[in-house]
């Protein structure tokens, strides 16, 4: 997703710089801490769910060989990162790569607020806040699309809407590995070189015909489980994700 697109979805705003907190005697000054809020992002779907994940730009100027990043989403600790450098004699600029990955079930739709914390090895530190609109269509609605190959499986290997005796709609878990999933799928290109038309609901009770899938966190819950696989050839069969639920179906 270009950031053109980011500024349009999420419409981001940035809530306040960073403040310093004062400099311990001979130890230097503060730490300068800036995070590029919203700078670049990526949908998908893992096994705790729809997701997005923010990879902001991080720099810091400081002194001191260790220091930690912490991430709040709504005050809530999101993760820490924990890095370490070889001088400590002067200050420098340090870049980081921070991933911030949101699940849709961590957070309510509206507004959201993302708080980074810098503390070096003396715990001094600054912080930097964010905010954020975030809407369903923010965790990627088009999260198997984005997996698609350029070609497909011809010839349908489905019995009506159903593989090996198992219906192919309902509440679905995506796995990480293909021996804890019920069927391979591979991702077409092109609802022609699909087997089955998939369209991704908001709620397990409209999941309730062909092709209408409701992603689930916990596989116990699903109907059925499915594992993406990057090889037509090693698919059960073939899917394709449409932008309507009419559209649906084998």
């Amino acid at each position: 997703m270009n950031k053109r697109g980011i500024n349009l979805l999420l419409s981001s705003v940035l809530l306040s710089n960073n403040y310093f907190v004062p400099s311990a005697d001979g130890a230097g000054p503060a730490p300068k801490f800036i995070v590029g809020c919203f700078d670049s992002s990526v949908t998908g779907i893992d096994s705790g769910g729809r997701y997005i994940e923010y990879q902001p730009s991080v720099s810091a100027n400081f002194f001191g060989k260790k220091a930690t990043i912490s991430t709040y989403i709504n005050n809530n600790l999101s993760n820490t990162l924990k890095f370490s450098r070889n001088s400590s004699s002067f200050a420098r600029t340090e870049f980081f790569d921070l991933k911030v990955k949101i699940y849709r079930d961590q957070i309510d739709l509206g507004k959201n607020q993302f708080k980074f914390t810098f503390r070096d090895s003396k715990n001094r530190g600054s912080t930097w806040i964010c905010e954020t609109q975030l809407y369903e269509s923010s965790f990627g609605r088009d999260l198997l699309s984005n997996s698609a190959g350029s070609g497909g499986v011809f010839g349908s290997k489905l019995s009506g809407c159903r593989f090996n005796g198992k219906k192919l709609y309902g509440s679905v878990y995506f796995a990480k590995s293909s021996y804890l999933a019920d069927f391979a799928i591979y991702i077409a290109s092109s609802s022609y070189l699909a087997d089955l038309k998939v369209y991704l609901t908001d709620s397990s009770y409209l999941a309730t015909s062909c092709g209408l899938w409701y992603p689930t966190t916990s596989s116990y819950l699903a109907d059925f489980s499915v594992y993406i696989t990057d090889s037509s050839y090693l698919a059960d069969f073939s899917v394709y994700q449409t932008s309507s639920s009419f559209q649906a179906g084998t």
